[in-house]
């Protein structure tokens, strides 16, 4: 007698079956929001092996970032509004604020271990939702950019995000997954974090720097 085949009682995603989602990053077929891949992280850092940070750590750590993720985010709007409309005229005031709470969350991330993980899942709201509402404030400053070009700018900008957080994932995957060093999975992911964050740091931080130095030399030739 020939059954017809049962579906599977549970979704095959990431909280059932971490390899699959894995591979799914490795192809380049995850187009989740980065709240679920954060999450993703989070448990296959823990059944990597060698990891601080056990399973049920990060079973813990995701259910809190559930409720936290959505509830500091939306508490993070009016900050943000607030933020940009008192500097609205020092770009690098509030650009600066970006890229020190986004430092912040990197270096948290950056420990395979319970407390700064913890840590990484309560910024990572706050820092998402600065980042944006700066980016796009910054973008749709009439001073920096006439109102005809607006929209392409923002697409250009969106093109190119797009393209840095979607197409180096698979080759960084495959260096973790299969490279020489350091010898085992856990540090090589540090090692490729550090690495990043390093350099998105030091990129991050050239923008507010260059508008503090271009406004003090404006100051300079009004004496």
């Amino acid at each position: 007698v020939h059954r017809k085949p049962q579906p599977d009682p549970l979704p095959r995603d990431v909280t059932t079956h971490p390899p699959r989602a894995a591979a799914r990053l490795r192809d380049g077929r995850d187009a989740r929001p980065r709240h679920v891949r954060f999450a993703d992280q989070l448990r296959a850092t823990a059944a990597s092996g060698g990891s601080p940070l056990r399973p049920e750590q990060a079973e813990q750590i995701v259910e809190l970032f559930d409720v936290l993720f959505p509830l500091l985010s939306v508490g993070t709007t009016p900050l943000a509004i607030g933020l940009v409309n008192r500097y609205a005229g020092r770009e690098h005031a509030y650009l600066g604020a970006v890229v020190c709470l986004s430092c912040a969350f990197g270096l948290t991330q950056l420990a395979p271990s319970f407390g700064p993980q913890l840590v990484a899942a309560v910024l990572f709201g706050p820092a998402r939702t600065l980042q944006w509402a700066c980016y796009f404030h910054f973008l749709a400053s009439p001073s920096r950019y006439p109102p005809a070009a607006m929209g392409r700018v923002v697409g250009y900008a969106n093109l190119v995000i797009a393209l840095f957080g979607d197409l180096p994932p698979s080759l960084l995957d495959a260096y973790i997954q299969h490279g020489a060093f350091p010898s085992d999975v856990p540090s090589r992911y540090v090692a490729a974090h550090a690495v990043l964050m390093t350099a998105v740091a030091l990129l991050s931080a050239a923008l507010p720097l260059q508008l503090l130095a271009a406004r003090r030399a404006a100051e300079g030739r009004l004496l």
